[in-house]
């Protein structure tokens, strides 16, 4: 069995963007790695290329034209590692990654899911994310950035943990709000990843869809919230424990409210208000 399997797929992007990626990963200074291509391109150059590196690490499957999230389903299916590894088309490696982050999960058996800092290119942005992550964090914002992080396979194979195929965009937000009810979430504060913006990416060419993506991941975890009360309580002694907190910021409620025949929940949450649409009426 290997160390890591590296999940990479790949569709019609940038060749030479998709040849430094699969390099990035190939002149990783950790080197027990099997590096999974799922191609989901629609001529085979990008299988030609990584056909041509004679690399027995690297293995090639077809994604079947879906989405990403079922192109890494596919890869998850096949994958041999101790520790799956995410890594996209477009986006670089630093050669040290895999040795930090093997070295700090080895390490950190209580940490099942380890993102990194990383620089935005070509701007050059360092963006470097909180070190723990809770539930509260995750609701707040998605502070992983998805070709940067490893997990534990046994853990979330444990707990069923898949990408789920209905989300075309923000499918790994949606992933890493559900592994939170059950594992611990960490970053890395070393930048290791050049992640590449681009204004013609999945994720830019669909904001307003990302946008509505985002809402029901974080309605889906309010409702969690909601119907269960171990979680309030935890949730608030995490609130109770930050410093300098005001009195409002310390409430936490949620009450369920009638408007004409549906049923809302109103939630008061550090110091903020959301109200939501229950999905089932009473």
């Amino acid at each position: 069995m290997v160390k890591i399997s590296v999940i990479l797929p790949v569709r019609n992007g940038n060749p030479d963007h998709f040849k430094l990626s699969v390099e990035s990963i190939l002149h990783q200074t950790f080197s027990d790695f099997e590096l999974i291509i799922v191609d989901d391109s629609d001529d085979d150059s990008n299988e030609k290329l990584a056909k041509s590196y004679n690399d027995a690490r690297i293995k090639i499957i077809q994604g079947g034209h879906k989405n990403l999230a079922a192109a890494i389903n596919r890869g998850m299916d096949i994958a041999q590692g101790e520790y799956i590894a995410r890594m996209d088309s477009d986006d670089i490696s630093y050669p040290e990654r895999f040795q930090k982050q093997v070295d700090f999960l080895d390490s950190h058996f209580e940490i099942s899911l380890l993102g990194t800092a990383y620089r935005e290119i070509p701007a050059g942005k360092v963006i470097i994310f909180p070190e723990n992550l809770k539930y509260m964090d995750i609701l707040q914002k998605c502070y992983l950035v998805h070709p940067s992080v490893m997990f534990r396979k046994s853990d979330f194979e444990k707990y069923n943990l898949r990408y789920n195929e209905e989300f075309s965009v923000a499918e790994d937000y949606e992933l890493w709000s559900r592994a939170v009810k059950y594992l611990n979430i960490a970053n890395l504060k070393d930048v290791l990843l050049d992640y590449r913006v681009n204004k013609d990416s999945l994720y830019h060419a669909n904001t307003k869809k990302v946008f509505e993506k985002d809402i029901i991941i974080r309605e889906n975890m309010l409702e969690f919230l909601s119907d269960n009360k171990e979680w309030q309580d935890e949730l608030f002694k995490f609130v109770c424990m930050r410093k300098k907190l005001s009195l409002k910021e310390k409430i936490f409620s949620i009450k369920n409210e009638r408007r004409r025949n549906e049923k809302w929940k109103l939630v008061s949450l550090f110091g903020f208000r959301f109200r939501y649409k229950v999905k089932s009426e009473i």
